[in-house]
């Protein structure tokens, strides 16, 4: 539910069944293409299939990562009071590779999209390639590699998950299929985080890395340069990264 911009606790139903999450947040607006990224929370920890699968049902899937600023983002959102999460409560992310012998198996994103980017804690990922894992991310952003299930003593607990803009037709900000299974929200203010749409780097400035960015896409309709998301790479981008400049 919302209401005005304020932080409000809201609880599952109470038919609910004990593999659905207590808790959703969900920043108070949209990202390109009206799509929609929020952290589910469940009461302890969840499987990492589990956590998918709930995103598959609702009309989702866990969230990929493909650059800094997305990264950023999903570390701010994850700070969220409301969800009180631990250091090492997750979110899992749709990252995962599968067992292998001999040499090791990729990492890939469960939405199909390419690895080109990634922010391992140290030490991570582990070198084993003889187990199945999943990625999550820690409270300051940087990810470590876990073995998917509970059983395997996981800490992690909550889900990073995306749902299509269609997957809201009434358009009240929350995924229908979330209000069908009587799962209400947590919805922060926008920019909550204090974070700058023309910091493309997620660095905390708007700076001259920024700049290459906006001038490296330029023409195009890269998500991460289109600063005002209109689909295209222009004039209008390089005047907001200009209007927010910190320097150097």
């Amino acid at each position: 539910m919302k209401i005005g911009n304020f932080l409000i606790q809201a609880i599952a139903s109470g038919a609910a069944a004990a593999a659905d999450p207590d808790l959703v947040v969900i920043p108070d607006g949209r990202g390109r293409a009206g799509n929609l990224t929020g952290i589910v929370r469940w009461t302890g920890p969840v499987d990492a299939g589990v956590a998918r699968a709930f995103a598959v049902a609702t009309g989702g899937e866990l969230v990929s990562i493909s650059d800094a600023k997305a990264n950023e983002n999903l570390r701010c959102l994850r700070a969220a009071a409301a969800l009180g999460l631990g250091p090492c409560e997750g979110p899992w992310i749709g990252l995962s590779r599968t067992a292998a012998t001999g040499a090791g198996a990729p990492w890939t994103w469960s939405d199909l999209t390419p690895v080109t980017f990634t922010r391992w804690t140290d030490g991570a990922p582990t070198s084993s390639t003889r187990i199945t894992a999943f990625a999550a991310v820690l409270e300051d952003g940087t990810w470590i590699d876990s073995i998917p299930t509970p059983d395997a003593g996981t800490e992690v607990r909550s889900a990073a998950v995306g749902w299509p803009g269609t997957s809201d037709v009434n358009l009240d900000g929350i995924p229908d299929a979330l209000e069908a299974f009587g799962i209400d929200t947590v919805l922060v203010p926008a920019n909550s985080c204090g974070t700058d749409p023309a910091d493309l780097d997620g660095n905390g400035r708007v700076d001259s890395a920024d700049l290459a960015i906006v001038l490296a896409g330029w023409g195009g309709n890269a998500d991460l340069p289109d600063i005002n998301d209109d689909g295209r790479v222009d004039s209008i981008d390089l005047g907001a990264l200009l209007a927010a400049w910190t320097g150097p």
